[in-house]
């Protein structure tokens, strides 16, 4: 991947065929494998390589933490709540 941003990751995680990031400044990124809307965009569409994903208004805070099943995201906010998306939702 040419093309890709270097990312100053300090929380990276990875499911099956997805990987999402937390940088230092706190930008969230996502990318890879999308099929059950694991990358939580709302689209079910892959990205071959890391966007910023902005999270809705309705989720308060920021992410702080984020994990990843195999077609499953899960990101715990600054707020202590949590958001989740793909399969098994």
């Amino acid at each position: 991947m040419p093309d890709a941003p270097l990312l100053p990751g300090v929380r990276v995680t990875c499911g099956s065929y997805h990987c999402m990031a937390i940088t230092t400044d706190l930008v969230f990124y996502h990318w890879g494998w999308n099929a059950y809307g694991q990358l939580g965009d709302g689209t079910l569409k892959n990205i071959g390589s890391p966007r910023v994903l902005e999270l809705t208004s309705s989720i308060p805070g920021f992410p702080v933490v984020v994990a990843s099943g195999y077609a499953h995201s899960i990101v715990v906010m600054q707020t202590g709540d949590l958001t989740y998306c793909g399969i098994n939702r």
